[in-house]
């Protein structure tokens, strides 16, 4: 059985430039030993081929709704098997 990852990306964009642009060969590497859910906080959904099993990008920018949101988010991952974030 695959171990199950939730994994929380800042940001991602096809292009990016930032500190950030590692994490896609990382996430295809991880992809290979954990079957991977991938939250985005910014930005758009990463394509199939990073190696993920799913991915949501959170919608709000308004810090109260936004923190609901992952608030939901976690809930959700974890009951469906998602215990390591």
């Amino acid at each position: 059985m695959t171990p199950k990852l939730y994994y929380v990306l800042p940001e991602y964009s096809a292009d990016d430039a930032t500190h950030f642009a590692h994490i896609h060969d990382f996430l295809k590497e991880i992809g290979k030993r954990f079957d991977l859910l991938l939250i985005v906080e910014k930005g758009a959904t990463p394509p199939p081929s990073l190696g993920y099993r799913g991915s949501r990008v959170l919608h709000f920018s308004f810090l109260p709704l936004r923190l609901a949101e992952l608030f939901f988010r976690f809930i959700t991952a974890r009951s469906s098997g998602y215990r390591d974030f």
